[in-house]
This record gives structure tokens, sequence and C-alpha cells, in this order.
């Protein structure tokens, strides 16, 4: 029994670590400020192409793998 809890709170923090990495690691350099500010709203200053690419690709690719993951 406590080997299954373990392996759980090991594949939902393998999870979270997918999740924050998809967000800042990219093909396109992303400084981590700029997609910190774009995810908590306070990007109105960055440039719109990265904001397109955090918010329209990299978080629902994130929500995607993060969530396949938590199923398994």
């Amino acid at each position: 029994m406590a080997r299954e809890r373990i392996l759980i709170i090991l594949m939902a923090l393998f999870a979270v670590l997918l999740f924050v990495l998809n967000l800042f690691v990219g093909s396109v350099d992303i400084p981590l400020e700029e997609v910190w500010s774009v995810l908590i709203g306070e990007g109105d200053t960055v440039h719109p192409s990265w904001r397109f690419i955090i918010l329209e690709s990299r978080f629902p690719q994130a929500k995607y793998i993060a969530r396949k993951l938590l199923i398994l």
C-alpha cells in the first residue's frame, strides 16, 4: 500500500514538472519573467506573439500532458 502511494505521489510530481517545463521551454526562447507575467495576467507589455505562443500553444499542451499523466 505504501509503495502504491509513493508511486502515485511521484507520478503527480512528474506531471507537475512536465507541466512547468512545457510552459517555460520551447523552440521559441521566451524569458521566464515574461512567461510568468502572461500566466498571472500582468503581461500587457509582453510581445503579442509570445502571448499567443504561451496561451494558445504551450498552456494547452501542458494541460493535455498533465491530464493524461494523471489519468494513468
